[in-house]
């Protein structure tokens, strides 16, 4: 069965869980997200986020998360992507590039006319993934804040 990727839905809920824990693991961190949050973030309508997989004969391979973002100075409507991870076994194969090309066209259909993504700045690997298939490096706007709501 060939490579299918397709929207996320219930039954890929612990596997997205167990990649999510991969991918910040991969990054130094430790994925506190819990079963029941990805269930009410990406599977109970008005979704948070949505989730695309990478199915290989129904194994998840890999995914990606976007979430829509708007500018209101410029009234521009963007799609920020997430997350994007594939298994480390399966890396290589165009498989990210899949993904990544399923939020594009996610993005569009949202209307946006940007899909954004960011990375760690010692990640050099993902910058030159991102640019080699077209994305164009932006400056940084300056320091970020955050507070409990």
């Amino acid at each position: 069965m060939p490579l299918m990727i397709r929207p996320a839905d219930l039954s890929d809920a612990a596997g997205l869980h167990k990649m999510i824990q991969s991918l910040a693991h991969h990054h130094g961190d430790v994925a506190s997200v819990s079963l029941a949050q990805l269930h009410r973030d990406l599977f109970v309508p008005p979704s948070w986020a949505k989730a695309f997989v990478a199915d290989q004969d129904g194994q998840l391979v890999g995914y990606a998360i976007i979430q829509p973002l708007w500018r209101a100075q410029t009234g521009s409507r963007i799609v920020d992507l997430h997350h994007l991870y594939v298994d480390p076994d399966f890396r290589g194969v165009g498989i990210g590039t899949r993904l990544i090309k399923t939020a594009q066209s996610q993005a569009r259909t949202l209307g946006a006319s940007q899909l954004t993504v960011g990375t760690m700045p010692t990640n050099l690997a993902a910058q030159k993934f991102y640019q080699n298939l077209g994305m164009q490096a932006v400056p940084r706007s300056g320091p970020r804040y955050v507070m409990s709501a």
